[in-house]
């Protein structure tokens, strides 16, 4: 497992795609590297509100460099944490579905609206669109 770190403009320039076009980054990142990255805090792992159906969502970033630049521009004093893909497919998804959990894949901080903007997912679909994005790109999931 390793992890790939963008480049400074790279950084810049995904962090203004629009929502769906971070959530394709993500999830070729996390078929690609075979990890994510969420934000851990000294109670646990951080959560956002997400909408009614998911009012309490885990974010999900495609690197430590993303969450760390998350934690920066939204003045948080929380640590990226490094979940690996099987781990995550294989039991954390089954947990946030029985927690009522949902995802905010690639969540920023527009600092001109002052607020947090990313898509809501339930986990299933996060599952299933990275499991569809390693069939795509290795032809298998065996996981």
């Amino acid at each position: 497992m390793k992890e790939l770190i963008p480049n400074p403009i790279e950084i810049e320039s995904v962090l203004k795609l629009d929502v769906n076009v971070r959530l394709e980054y993500l999830i070729k990142r996390i078929s690609s590297q075979d990890l994510l990255v969420s934000i851990e805090t000294k109670e646990g792992y951080s959560t956002l509100f997400g909408n009614n159906e998911f009012p309490v969502c885990l974010p999900i970033f495609p690197n430590t460099t993303f969450a760390k630049r998350y934690i920066q521009d939204t003045a948080g004093d929380e640590e990226p944490s490094i979940i690996t893909r099987s781990e995550f497919i294989s039991k954390w998804v089954n947990r946030m579905i029985n927690d009522g959990y949902g995802i905010i894949p690639f969540p920023v901080y527009n600092p001109i609206k002052m607020r947090i903007e990313g898509a809501v997912l339930s986990p299933q679909q996060l599952r299933d669109m990275i499991i569809s994005q390693i069939v795509h790109d290795y032809g298998e999931y065996d996981e």
